[in-house]
């Protein structure tokens, strides 16, 4: 065995071994914290989609400026549905709103100014977009809420089952 700065090959191996483990809990940890799609972030996923679609549309019309632009936008908007997944409410939210703002600005006024068809869908469906993250920041996550309806509904049903068996 050499010695290489006062380390073994065996101690080299034993350090990089907790290393991997080290980096396996981490993913694991991390795959955790990823909830799954939730009910709010599904219109984050669609609003993306969209304009993911726009550019490859603008990709296919040659307007390059506009399809990096519509693909930029896709990926914020996506990627702010990714952190709602994560749990990251707020933040997730409050990204998409403010890309859905700036997205509803600019193609409702090109649309306007260049009387085409596209633009205006766009831009309506960026306000949308704008005006649901704008309230779902205001306001608890619809997965929250459905989880404490889901809750009281159960203990509701086991309330009930209880008083029909202590009834028999």
């Amino acid at each position: 065995m050499t010695q290489n700065n006062n380390e073994t090959d065996t101690e080299k191996i034993e350090r990089l071994k907790k290393k991997i483990e080290k980096i396996k809990e981490d993913k694991i940890e991390n795959e955790k914290n990823l909830k799954g799609l939730q009910l709010s972030s599904r219109p984050t996923y669609l609003v993306g989609g969209i304009f993911g679609l726009a550019a490859i549309y603008y990709n296919i019309k040659n307007k390059k400026t506009l399809a990096k632009f519509s693909l930029l936008s896709s990926g914020l908007i996506i990627f702010s549905g990714h952190l709602i997944d994560r749990g990251e409410d707020k933040p997730g939210s409050i990204l998409a709103g403010c890309v859905s703002a700036v997205l509803s600005g600019t193609t409702l006024a090109s649309g306007f100014k260049n009387k085409k068809i596209l633009p205006l869908a766009l831009g309506s469906v960026a306000v949308a977009s704008m005006s649901y993250h704008g309230f779902f920041s205001l306001y608890n996550s619809l997965d929250k809420v459905k989880d404490v309806i889901d809750s009281h509904n159960e203990n509701a049903k086991l309330i009930k089952e209880e008083q029909q068996q202590q009834q028999k």
